[in-house]
């Protein structure tokens, strides 16, 4: 495999996401939750937690976190940000909630630490915050005047609004509707019980029990808008999604590994910035289904020889861009944002990974030479006492 194999044998990604059940489990909750957004929260409260005139630290501090619990990809994200986008979330903390949602999320991380190590989990903790803020920020000030002028529009019409439902039942709501989304995206290895049968039963009990509620809270004309609503989201993304994950499955079944070790992401010249960026480039336009750039990232640490920092780099890239997001977010922002971001995060991911290369030095991952790699505690806690 390390010589003549094929990407599709590190990463299956038409197992991971076409032919594959629990996916749906993912996708569906998803979107429901993102057109119950978009009809139910009324924008004023998003003006006044995401908007232009809401406290910077809280809003992108919310956006970097706010995907902790969920384990979603790259596409699936994409209707969350559309919904909050274009109910008047600021620029920038809807890229910080974009970026940040498919690569922060518990699971993510401890699967990192327990795959590969302890050292690339906890840098990828921190510099994928770190590269959500900055994005949005950059992404804000760049395009201030477009941002200021589509604020005041959000400003104007939600000064219209009348909060028509009550804010009780809509948190309600979105509380079972995000528990569908957190169950849904769990598997049988993260929770033991939750076997595939377990898990749509507790499924469907939460679906009905979320059917009975909505019958009782919102009337017809509610949920019919909430129902256009999620059908336009579906519309736009899933025909996209599925061209283009069949395009990167093609490919992935084609393209050598060999081919990817001659760009040279492997240790000879692995140190270069040019193999930095082309660790960034890969990882940006890959697509990975959810926790599979971890899986592949230990694949060519320890079968390919890739330095850790350019394994690092995919571990940034790979959770939070990809080809079809990045098609679903120009047709929702605009070619012109979408660019700037995609380069914003790539160039991001390359520095972060370069900077852990000089820091860390000849690191070698603990998960090629079979070796434990434990987290210095004491070493830390007798540091930070004296």
């Amino acid at each position: 495999m390390a010589g003549n194999g094929t990407l599709i044998e590190v990463v299956d990604v038409f197992s991971c996401c076409i032919l594959n059940w629990e996916a749906f489990t993912v996708v569906l909750p998803a979107f429901i939750m993102a057109g119950a957004i978009a009809v139910f929260v009324p924008p004023p409260l998003l003006l006044r937690y995401f908007g232009a005139t809401a406290r910077k630290p809280v809003a992108y501090a919310v956006a970097a976190v706010s995907g902790c619990v969920l384990a979603v990809c790259s596409c699936n994200i994409v209707p969350l940000f559309v919904s909050i986008y274009r109910r008047g979330a600021g620029l920038g903390p809807a890229i910080t909630f974009l970026y940040c949602g498919p690569a922060v999320n518990l699971v993510s991380l401890v699967f990192v630490y327990q795959v590969i190590g302890w050292r690339l989990g906890l840098w990828r903790m921190l510099a994928v915050p770190v590269i959500g803020v900055v994005a949005g920020l950059l992404l804000t000030l760049l395009f201030r005047r477009e941002e200021a002028k589509r604020q005041e529009e959000v400003a104007a019409a939600a000064a219209l609004t009348v909060q028509a439902h009550s804010g009780r039942h809509v948190a309600g709501l979105l509380g079972m509707l995000f528990l569908l989304m957190v169950i849904g995206s769990m598997k049988q290895q993260e929770v033991s019980i939750l076997t595939w049968p377990v898990k749509i039963a507790v499924m469907l009990g939460l679906a009905a029990i979320t059917g009975l509620l909505c019958w009782r809270w919102f009337d017809r004309e509610a949920l019919k808008d909430w129902g256009i609503e999620t059908w336009k989201l579906v519309r736009m993304v899933v025909p996209i999604l599925l061209v283009s994950v069949l395009v990167i499955g093609y490919l992935a079944v084609h393209v050598k590994l060999t081919a990817l070790q001659s760009l040279g992401l492997t240790s000879q010249g692995g140190d270069r910035w040019q193999s930095a960026f082309l660790a960034s480039a890969f990882g940006s336009i890959m697509y990975f289904p959810m926790l599979s750039e971890i899986a592949f990232v230990k694949a060519f640490l320890k079968l390919n020889d890739m330095p850790a920092h350019l394994g690092l780099i995919v571990l940034l890239t790979g959770p939070g861009l990809s080809l079809p997001g990045m098609i679903l977010l120009g047709r929702a922002v605009g070619t012109r944002k979408t660019l700037v971001y995609v380069v914003m995060i790539t160039v991001l991911a390359a520095v972060i990974g370069q900077v852990f290369r000089v820091y860390i030095g000849q690191y070698v991952c603990p998960c090629t030479t079979g070796r434990p790699d434990p987290f210095p505690l004491w070493e830390i806690l007798g540091r930070l006492l004296h």
